[in-house]
């Protein structure tokens, strides 16, 4: 029954709607999300599989690499920013000699990143040792190549390569400085942007 109220009477307030779940905007971005980094993480393995790293070693790495790629205060070095540079590399496939060396690059060159106390080369640094220790861990890689992808880490700490150096360098500095035209983008790189659209390569 409804109350009066200066003589009208007044309906029983409607019972408000629990929100049971995200809009199907959200629902797309997470689902487009979990695609993303299951797409990494295969991406990932591939390459593990194809230098001989023992499974359980490649799998806590992917643990290890998808959890500092995901820290908070992220908002460049982040998993879209890897996946932008595969997708690069998968553009220049034809044009790289070490696909190897230039993928373990990429995923290396920023799982240190420090926003305060970083600077200097450290986070490159600090990367480049991340790497070594998976090398340890995984036993299977030669020298050569380990000391050749921890040098290419620590060059993007200015971005600059010897005329000497090898193609394969150089294009993964430009591809790390690189920013797709769909994306705005500010000079000091810490504010967020759109993914870029392209998929990545199959493994």
């Amino acid at each position: 029954l409804g109350l009066a109220c200066e003589g009208k009477a007044t309906q029983a307030p409607r019972a408000r709607t629990r929100d049971k779940g995200p809009r199907p905007a959200r629902e797309r971005q997470a689902r487009a999300m979990v695609q993303d980094t299951t797409a990494l993480r295969k991406r990932w393995l591939a390459l593990a599989q194809r230098l001989t790293v023992a499974d359980g070693v490649a799998e806590r790495w992917w643990r290890e690499l998808s959890d500092r790629y995901s820290e908070p205060g992220r908002y460049y070095h982040t998993l879209d920013h890897l996946r932008e540079l595969l997708v690069l590399s998968d553009a220049h496939a034809r044009e790289i000699e070490e696909r190897d060396a230039l993928e373990l690059a990429i995923w290396f060159h920023d799982i240190v990143y420090a926003v305060r106390g970083g600077g200097g080369g450290k986070n490159e640094r600090d990367s480049a040792e991340a790497f070594r220790r998976f090398a340890a861990e995984a036993t299977c890689l030669e020298a050569p190549l380990v000391e050749c992808v921890a040098r290419w880490v620590e060059a993007t700490a200015e971005h600059k390569a010897a005329p000497d150096d090898s193609f394969d360098l150089k294009l993964f500095l430009d591809f790390d400085m690189m920013v797709p035209h769909t994306h705005t983008h500010t000079s000091n790189r810490f504010k967020s942007y759109p993914p870029h659209p392209q998929p990545l390569q199959p493994p």
